[in-house]
């Protein structure tokens, strides 16, 4: 917590001469704390500032990196192609595990070509030659397959998202990826084989589920949103129709807790002045955290309570003697010398170990009451 001391102020006003110690006033400085304020609001919010599914994927394929060791084996002074040959649980079946009983569906072309644009952005921006890997290119423009000594190929294993719940109104939303990389050479001789796992995740609530599949680009769109129960749910590919298209004047409202800095002026204590009868004596005061002594004086409402009282919780002791004079002149204009002991915050310190807020009493009677704050300056109640 950062704070600035702006002034310094004595707040004491001196007593006249008394019987009994009393308290004359504090020491303080005002400083200005910034303080953070915490609260909760539901505010409606357009669709269009969540996250949609399309770019949560989109996010997903820019983490998908060719792991360092195949990097480490690709010569950077040969030209390097990238392709794939992946299959995928997407919605056109080609047939069937028997031994799993699971689908098996072709890869979203969509997915591949954006996967295998992010690779070579990874092998551009590292410093490797690589040669175009696009059909159109290499059927109209210039055909390079053939200029190539290195072949990267990537094979996705697992791609796709899914959501766990996380209470009655919250969902994580996870995007996960599982990439095979193989490195050959020219002549089809595997050089090495390595699998790589990729994921992110954030946040979403039950009622952003509709909007988080508004319309865009598809890169395997779910296609049921409400079922969030399933680990993995049907990811159909770019021309399906079975995405949820919302109202483009659907509101939602979310609840989100908001952090301000608020900038407050208070009065930090330096120490305490109390007036005593005598400069030749020490005056013994006791000092107890205040939720006992509220706790045995009616709920704080006396000054005094009784010492018999306070002798079974043990309170601390503070010995004083005067350590200063002031001359008060009295209302028949006599002048007379006022004695007073000063306690510095320092001195004070040591009471606070175990509570933020004490009070001083002498014989009983309440003298003042000091808490803490939570970054340690000790304020006036």
């Amino acid at each position: 917590m950062k704070k600035i001391i702006y002034s310094g102020a004595i707040c004491a006003a001196m007593l006249s001469s008394c019987k009994l110690p009393k308290f004359a006033g504090y020491s303080s400085t005002k400083e200005t704390i910034t303080e953070e304020k915490v609260r909760t609001v539901t505010r409606e919010i357009d669709p269009a500032v969540l996250k949609a599914n399309y770019i949560f994927q989109r996010e997903l394929i820019e983490n998908i990196k060719i792991d360092n060791y195949t990097l480490s084996q690709i010569d950077k002074d040969a030209p390097v192609i990238i392709t794939s040959y992946s299959a995928y649980p997407f919605n056109h079946k080609i047939a069937t595990d028997t031994v799993s009983n699971k689908k098996i569906y072709p890869v979203d072309n969509l997915i591949l070509s954006a996967i295998n644009t992010q690779l070579q952005k990874q092998l551009i921006g590292a410093g490797y030659k690589v040669l175009e890997s696009n059909a159109i290119y290499n059927l109209t423009l210039d055909e390079n397959f053939d200029e190539y000594n290195q072949l990267v190929v990537f094979n996705i294993k697992d791609f796709g998202m899914y959501f766990q719940r996380i209470n009655d109104t919250e969902l994580n939303r996870i995007g996960k990826a599982s990439v095979e990389f193989r490195l050959l050479n020219k002549s089809g001789v595997l050089r090495n084989i390595s699998d790589k796992d990729f994921s992110i995740s954030d946040k979403v609530s039950q009622t952003e589920m509709a909007s988080i599949n508004e319309s865009g680009i598809k890169l395997g769109y779910i296609s049921n949103p409400g079922n969030i129960d399933l680990n993995i749910m049907d990811l159909p590919s770019s021309g399906s129709k079975d995405f949820m298209i919302i109202n483009p004047k659907a509101k939602i409202t979310k609840t989100e807790t908001i952090v301000e800095n608020v900038d407050k002026t208070i009065d930090v204590v330096n120490g305490i002045k109390i007036t005593l009868p005598k400069n030749t004596k020490y005056y013994t005061f006791q000092v107890l955290d205040f939720d006992t002594y509220y706790s045995i004086s009616r709920n704080g409402a006396l000054l005094k309570v009784p010492s018999s009282s306070l002798l079974p919780f043990s309170p601390a002791t503070l010995k004083l003697k005067s350590n200063g004079q002031i001359d008060v002149t009295t209302p028949s204009g006599v002048v007379k010398p006022s004695f007073f002991a000063q306690v510095s915050a320092q001195e004070l310190e040591k009471f606070f170990k175990n509570t933020d807020k004490i009070v001083v009493l002498f014989k009983g009677m309440r003298i003042c009451v000091l808490k803490r704050s939570e970054s340690g300056e000790l304020l006036s109640n």
